[in-house]
């Protein structure tokens, strides 16, 4: 089995890393064949119907293969980025955290700030709780940049699209009468 850099393809420690800073380790020991199970589905096009009928590729059955559910596709990803963790000097993640439940999404982002301490890393979200996170915001609209700072500035700024946003969604959460 082997992930990330073609030169690390087979460092165990890495990977073993990234699946329990991802999340995936409870995960994975459910797997009939733990990290060898084949994840997703057969492809079904009509290349394959024909590589098939012809001969030249084996049958596959749709019991070799596991579907993941959205949360665990998106560890999966995550896993792939943390094999460099620690060493890349630039993460970007978008909406890392969309399908994840509160429980995950807490131990995603300890984990981040433990792994990426002087690093740089970059979320794209929507989701307040996750850009609060962030040592610096960076408001776009239309594809421009608008507003910049800390959630604190932003949320200081008189009729700010930032404070107007982290607004509705905090409001969101509460008890609406």
């Amino acid at each position: 089995m082997g992930i990330g850099q073609v030169d690390r393809i087979q460092d165990d420690d890495a990977l073993l890393n990234a699946i329990s800073t991802s999340g995936l380790a409870d995960f994975l020991r459910t797997l009939p064949k733990y990290l060898e199970t084949k994840l997703g589905r057969p492809v079904d096009d009509e290349l394959s119907r024909i590589t098939n009928s012809l001969g030249l590729t084996k049958e596959r059955s749709n019991e070799d293969f596991i579907t993941p559910s959205g949360g665990q596709m998106q560890r999966i990803a995550l896993a792939r980025a943390f094999m460099r963790i620690s060493e890349a000097g630039l993460l970007i993640l978008d909406e890392p955290s969309s399908n994840l439940d509160p429980e995950a999404e807490y131990e995603l982002f300890k984990n981040i700030k433990k792994f990426r301490r002087g690093k740089t890393t970059i979320f794209i979200t929507h989701r307040f709780n996750t850009v609060r996170v962030a040592d610096r915001i960076l408001v776009l609209e239309h594809g421009k940049v608008t507003e910049f700072g800390s959630h604190e500035n932003l949320m200081k700024i008189p009729g700010g699209r930032y404070r107007y946003l982290y607004s509705l969604q905090k409001d969101g959460y509460q008890d609406i009468r």
